[in-house]
């Protein structure tokens, strides 16, 4: 049996990191995958992880842990930028192929700013694009889930992305949206792809 570690990384960082090596001696390393489950293929309605969205109080100390440990480097820069106001400081980082999504509250107002003062550093949400926004939002209603607001990924988006005011049921909120058919290069730092 491998030692494993937990470290209290929750302040830092809004979640604990498990650390292992690997659990078998592997003479192959597996083929790569987009997907967590090991193939290329999804599992469940949700297709693409996009972001782990955290609440902390200093995104740039956050990303900077990272940086120190992992090598992570910020991504999606023009994303971030474009989402970054007076309301709330924006930083996206990758860790490994994951992208968190680090929100520093700005404005003593809104959820993020509540519950980061309730609790400290936490996920807020985590986003997931869907095939079919609408017919997923009608799932979320009859679970009597309301939303919170929805929003355009781009002003020139057909459709909106969701967040969903599911906290009490699974402990975070939900995003949705359906991928517009075009995005800018390097605005989305995940490969997704088209079948």
């Amino acid at each position: 049996i491998k030692t494993e570690y937990i470290m209290d990384t929750m302040e830092k960082t809004g979640f604990h990191l498990e650390f292992g090596e690997k659990p078998l001696n592997m003479d192959v390393s597996p083929s790569p995958s987009q997907y967590v489950t090991g193939s290329d293929k999804c599992i469940g309605d949700a297709s693409t992880m996009l972001h782990f969205e955290l609440v902390t109080p200093d995104a740039a100390k956050s990303y900077e842990f990272l940086n120190r440990i992992f090598g992570s480097e910020k991504v999606e820069i023009d994303f971030a930028n474009m989402l970054d106001s007076a309301f709330m400081h924006i930083i996206h980082v990758n860790l490994s192929n994951v992208v968190l999504q680090y929100c520093q509250p700005i404005a003593k107002e809104g959820s993020w700013h509540e519950l980061l003062e309730k609790s400290g550093t936490y996920v807020h949400n985590l986003n997931f694009c869907v095939e079919d926004i609408e017919e997923t939002i009608k799932k979320y209603e009859t679970e009597n889930i309301p939303y919170l607001f929805k929003q355009k990924l781009t002003p020139e988006a057909e459709t909106h992305f969701y967040m969903l005011n599911s906290i009490d049921k699974l402990g975070f909120h939900m995003e949705h949206g359906q991928m517009p058919d075009e995005v800018p290069e390097g605005f989305l730092f995940i490969d997704l792809k088209k079948d």
